[in-house]
């Protein structure tokens, strides 16, 4: 009776295991960033209040952008004005963070939070790093391009090898 006992639990555990992986992960994992001591070279402090104030700086312009953005929503402002407020709002959203320390530890693992512009940003930029040749050998493979054009007549990506 032992034994099936403990051959039950683990079927259980197995089952829960399998079910957590096929589960969606919604939270992005967490930081393995540590913040890099102060006080050992002079330079590197200014440095880092120098971009703390120029964040500050740029947050609160995004607030007022964020704002302005509202405003124009609940006044029914025409899809393009209300297109290039929410442009700039990102662009100063993205340029208050894009300088943080964490924030480029986190992209430079994966570790994307997408509910962030900046993410997002880093995340666009990241695949279009991405080389062309890639892009066209997953095209062909999943057989996109030959249902919507022949490869034949597109011709071939050139790239260049390292």
């Amino acid at each position: 009776m032992h034994a099936a006992a403990r051959i039950f639990a683990a079927g259980r555990a197995a089952r829960s295991v399998f079910a957590a992986r096929r589960a969606p992960r919604l939270a992005r994992l967490q930081s393995t960033y540590t913040v890099p001591a102060t006080g050992v070279n002079a330079a590197y402090d200014e440095a880092l209040k120098i971009i703390e104030a120029y964040s500050k700086q740029k947050a609160a312009e995004a607030d007022a952008a964020a704002a302005e953005l509202k405003t124009a929503r609940e006044a029914g402002v025409a899809g393009g004005q209300l297109q290039a407020l929410e442009k700039a709002w990102f662009a100063l959203a993205v340029e208050a963070k894009i300088n943080d320390a964490e924030v480029l530890w986190n992209a430079r693992r994966g570790n994307y939070d997408l509910a962030q512009p900046v993410y997002q940003h880093l995340r666009q930029q990241a695949w279009c790093a991405r080389p062309l040749e890639i892009l066209m050998q997953r095209l062909l493979q999943m057989f996109v391009l030959p249902d919507m054009l022949d490869p034949r007549f597109v011709g071939t990506p050139e790239a260049q090898l390292n």
